[in-house]
Formats: C-alpha cells, sequence, structure tokens
C-alpha cells in the first residue's frame, strides 16, 4: 500500500518540514516522506518551537501536491489530526484543538503544521509537518505538553508508530484528494475538543502557513 511513497528516514535535521520544503523547490513529486530522529530547530504553527529529542518522539513531513484548491488545503491540518487521533484509538483517548493540536485532556501530545505555496487560489504544493511526543518523560516537555509514554505508562516501537501513521495519512489524503471531505470534517467534529470549529469561515485562512 505504501509502496508509491519515497520515503527518507534521517538520523538528524534542522526541521522536517524545512527539508521537505527543499525537495518541493526543486521539483520532486509527492508523495515524498521526510523522517527524523531528532530536529535541532523543529517548529510549530507561528514558530514556535517543537521539542525534537532523539529517538522520544515522531518527527515526519509530507510533500503533497494535491490539485484541490485553497479553502480545502486550509482543512488538511485538521484532516491529518485526525490521522493521529485514528492511530491511538484503541490506546488513548484523544481530541482535536482548533486548529492543529491533539491533545490528551488539557496537554498537547501532537501538533500538525501545514506549509504551502500557493498562486492565488492554485496550490503549487504542500508540506505537512506531524510531530508527536511517544517515549518522553515529563522532564524532556514543557508543562503544558504530554507524551504517550506519560498518559499510558507503555513505551511504543517509534518505527512501528511511524509505519501505522502512514498509512492512516495515506488512507485520508486518498479521500481528501478524491473530494470526500464532507465526510472526513463529520469524523472530526466527532472529536473537537470545545465545540467551537469554524469549517467553513475566514478563520481557516490562518489554519496554514503560506510561502
Amino acid at each position: 500500500m505504501l509502496n508509491h511513497l519515497k520515503i527518507i528516514k534521517l538520523d538528524t535535521v534542522d526541521s522536517t518540514n524545512k527539508y521537505a520544503w527543499r525537495l518541493a523547490e526543486k521539483g520532486e513529486d509527492e508523495v515524498v516522506v521526510v523522517i527524523s530522529r531528532a530536529q535541532t530547530r523543529g517548529h510549530g504553527r507561528r514558530n514556535r518551537q517543537w521539542f525534537s529529542p532523539k529517538d522520544k518522539g515522531v518527527y515526519v513531513s509530507f510533500l503533497l501536491r494535491p490539485r484541490n484548491n485553497l479553502h480545502q488545503v486550509c482543512l488538511l491540518p485538521l484532516i491529518l489530526s485526525l490521522s493521529v487521533v485514528r492511530l491511538f484509538k484503541d490506546v488513548l483517548p484523544l481530541k482535536i484543538k482548533w486548529p492543529n493540536d491533539v491533545m490528551s485532556g488539557n496537554k498537547k501530545i501532537a501538533g500538525i503544521l501545514v506549509q504551502a505555496r500557493s498562486k492565488k487560489d492554485k496550490v503549487d504544493f504542500v508540506v505537512a509537518g506531524i510531530g508527536i511526543n511517544i517515549q518522553s518523560r515529563q522532564e524532556d516537555l514543557p508543562p503544558e505538553a504530554t507524551s504517550v509514554y506519560i498518559e499510558t505508562a507503555k513505551t511504543q516501537k517509534i518505527d512501528e508508530v511511524l509505519k501505522k501513521l502512514i498509512t492512516e495519512v495515506n488512507i485520508l489524503y486518498k479521500e481528501f484528494k478524491a473530494g470526500n471531505i464532507k465526510a472526513l470534517l463529520d469524523e472530526i467534529l466527532l472529536y473537537q475538543v470545545d465545540g467551537n470549529f469554524s469549517l467553513d469561515g475566514s478563520d481557516l485562512k490562518d489554519t496554514i502557513q503560506l510561502g
């Protein structure tokens, strides 16, 4: 199922999103998956630091070239958040906080950063990064964050988590490209944190970073 993906595995990188963005600028086609064991300059929305200690989390970015319009692309942070919720549904109940955070209780366990290059409403490419705190202890993280280990007291094999995550993203991305977006949004609404999602208004413009 994943044979059509180009997967790049790195030991350390400044940012998997930046690495994937550089590939996109060189004309690399979709789908490219960039994985790193650590990031030295991992960041999230509004350039907030994402703590990326080696072998403690999932740090992965996807280079995509969807034909969907910009409005639909602005929904990708929520759709990709759903991939994390699905991934851990049998292990840990998670919620999605507008517009790109995955929460365990009132603490952040994963984040999504979607960046895109577009001309007017035509999207050239998208780089979508997912960071998940897997093995981190509380001393590895800021106080507002948590990890799968902290919440479950169980260790996870990061390679296995990655494989399952890539499969979930692949499934959701195919649905997204096929235009089956309403069904995805209906599922996302089941997991919203605060009940005030705005899926068709001006709030969407702030969900991704345009470059």
